[in-house]
């Protein structure tokens, strides 16, 4: 399935996504996060409240957030 970006997404750890796959950064710069449902429909709500909404609420951009930001402290 092809990935394509969400022009729409306001996380700064979003990368692409799919039918039923989200793509974040990773913990490091050669590796990426997947998070994947069982369903498109799951996909869809989960984006749209974390990539598209409050990605602040979102455990792994609050994770990345600490561990890419306490590098540089």
């Amino acid at each position: 399935m092809r990935k394509y970006e969400a022009r729409s997404a306001k996380c700064p750890f979003y990368k692409k996504e799919n039918g039923s796959v989200v793509f974040c950064e990773g913990t490091e710069r050669c590796n990426a996060i997947h998070v994947a449902f069982p369903a498109r429909a799951l996909k869809k709500k989960y984006a749209s409240a974390f990539c598209r909404g409050e990605f602040s609420e979102c455990l792994i951009a609050r994770a990345l957030g600490e561990i890419k930001y306490a590098e540089h402290s």
